[in-house]
Parts: structure tokens; C-alpha cells; sequence
């Protein structure tokens, strides 16, 4: 189970300034969906929980959704009220790509607490450090639905995903704080350590210390290092390193989700080893289709493991 917003990105075609374009392609986002969808099309049963407005917008989210085999069950639906949205402005070469988010007052801004009875039998509720930074209601909501989830035995898997549009990196380390208390399982971007949690060195060194500091309870901490892959450190202390698998960059958008749902993949077997090969495949394959949400099935993952040479790293 997933829990956070899903917004539509308005992406200009690539070479065209937001400021110029004539054209603005949608496609659903959001951190906690796009992991429900990468997951779904794995074929695991998985849930997102999240507050959509009646009206065509909604409808739309929830039914690309859908599509990927997401179960929507938990949509909280508003009557009234608008669905939050960012306009990307494509990058190529030494342009970066450029956000500008128009998410203010979204429904979002009201969502509740998971209720009890969707937590039955749920093995996993992961949850980013983008909810909280969407205001108070929305920080609650979450807190009140990790305590759900604990209670009803479910882990708790965090991914820090820290944004630096939606707030300070002081405000989200106070926020997290005791999120990351709570969780089996954190990810979290070499630079968001560094800047939000003030971790740096060794990636491996940094997870420890992640763990000492922040997570006393989590079995697995995963460092994301970008095109230099990703290091963790599993339960017993063991050090696990991947390099990034080769890829064709379409749309970088979505890759650090169908990371996320990688290593859950392995985890729901218990094997952070095969969640980070997951992982790092996902990524590189979602960065070859347009669009945010992974479409990559079980069957095509499974052949694209078995055809790469290994992306472990022994030390």
C-alpha cells in the first residue's frame, strides 16, 4: 500500500521553454502512485490511497491508474476542489529540466488517515518525505496512518524524497524525524542526506549513520547515488552495492519510484540483494518510455535481469 498525492505533470516538448511552448503534454505523477503502479504491474497487489476531485481530472488519474492494475479502492473523492499540478520544461543537454508546481489548496492539502479496515493484511505501507511538506492536515494524516499500519502489522517502508520547492531542509529534518523512527526500510538520495540529514562520506558509511541517528529500527537502509547506483546495508550490517544499469534517457521522470518499487519487489521475498537488482533495472527501464508511471511487467524485468552482466559491486 501506497499513501500520498497524485498530481498531472504538463510536459512541454522537448527543446521548447515553458515561456514559448504551444503544447503541454499530460501524464499522472506522484511519488506514492507511481510506486503503486510500478508494483501493480509487477503483478503485486497494491493499493494507493490518496484524494482525488470528482470531475473529469480526477477520473482521469484514477483510471491511468487503474490501467497499471493499482487497486483504488482507498481514493478519498472531494466534490469539490482541484487536483494538484506541475508543468515540467524538458531539458536537453546543458539546459536542465525545470519545475514549476501549482499544487496550492489541491485536495491534497485535506487528505485523511488510511482507514483500519484497508490495512488488513498489508505487508508494506510505503510513504515519502513529500507528504508532510504538503501542510499540516496532509502530517497528520500520515502519522495517524504509520501508527494504523504498525498496529495492523504492516512495515513501514520511507523514502525521504526530500523537495527543495516545497520547503527547508531544517522544517523537512524536524518532519522526518519521526517518520524515519518508525520505519523497516529508508530510502534516501546521497544529496537529501547530505543536505536534509547532514550525512556525508561513504555511501555505505552514510547508511550506518543513517541508521544510528535516524532509524534505529530499520533492517534496511538504501543510498541512492544517481548514475553511480546505490549502496545498503541490510539487518546484520552487510554492505550491498549496485552500479546503475546502462539506459537511453526518454524521461528521467518516475526512475527513483520504480527504484522504490524495485527493492520493495525483493523485499516482499525478503532479499534486499534482488530488490536493489530490481531496483536499479526498474530505473533504467522506466527512463526509456515517456510518462512517469512504470509499465514494465514481471516477465519484462525477470528477462532483463537475466540478460545484463551484474550490476553488484564486491568490495
Amino acid at each position: 500500500m501506497t499513501l500520498g498525492e497524485a498530481m498531472l505533470r504538463l510536459a512541454t516538448p522537448e527543446g521548447r521553454p515553458l515561456a514559448v511552448t504551444r503544447e503541454l503534454e499530460p501524464h499522472v505523477a506522484g511519488a506514492e502512485a507511481n510506486v503503486a503502479a510500478a508494483l501493480a504491474q509487477l503483478g503485486v497487489a497494491t493499493r494507493w490511497v490518496g484524494a482525488l476531485p470528482e470531475g473529469p481530472l480526477g477520473e482521469h488519474v484514477a483510471r491511468e491508474l487503474a490501467s497499471t492494475g493499482v487497486l483504488l479502492d482507498g481514493v478519498q473523492w472531494h466534490a469539490a476542489g482541484r487536483l494538484g499540478l506541475f508543468f515540467a520544461e524538458m531539458g536537453a543537454g546543458a539546459r536542465p529540466t525545470r519545475v514549476v508546481y501549482d499544487r496550492a489548496a489541491s485536495v491534497a492539502a485535506e487528505l485523511r488517515p488510511v482507514a483500519p479496515e484497508l490495512l488488513e493484511g498489508v505487508r508494506f505501507l510505503h510513504v515519502t518525505g513529500i507528504t508532510p511538506a504538503l501542510g499540516a492536515q496532509p502530517a497528520a494524516a500520515l502519522t495517524e496512518s504509520i501508527d494504523n499500519a504498525v498496529a495492523a502489522g504492516a512495515r513501514i517502508s520511507v523514502d525521504v524524497n526530500y523537495r527543495a520547492l516545497l520547503w527547508e531542509p531544517d522544517r523537512a529534518r524536524a518532519a522526518l524525524a519521526p517518520i524515519l523512527a518508525a520505519a523497516d526500510t529508508v530510502i534516501c538520495g546521497g544529496e537529501d542526506a547530505e543536505r536534509v540529514l547532514g550525512l556525508d562520506g561513504d555511501p555505505a558509511d552514510i547508511a550506518e549513520a543513517l541508521r544510528s541517528r535516524y532509524a534505529p529500527d530499520a533492517d534496511n537502509i538504501v543510498i541512492t547515488l544517481g548514475e553511480h547506483g546505490c549502496a545498503a546495508i541490510d539487518e546484520r550490517g552487510s554492505v550491498h552495492r549496485r552500479r546503475a544499469v546502462p539506459t537511453t534517457l526518454v524521461d528521467p521522470f518516475g526512475m527513483g519510484d520504480a527504484f522504490a518499487a524495485g527493492v520493495l519487489y525483493g523485499l516482499l521475498d525478503g532479499d534486499l540483494a534482488g530488490g536493489l537488482d530490481a531496483g536499479v533495472t526498474l530505473a533504467a527501464l522506466k527512463a526509456t518510455v515517456l510518462g512517469d508511471l512504470s509499465r514494465t511487467t514481471a516477465a519484462e524485468l525477470h528477462a532483463a535481469l537475466a540478460a545484463r552482466p551484474s550490476t553488484e559491486i564486491l568490495r
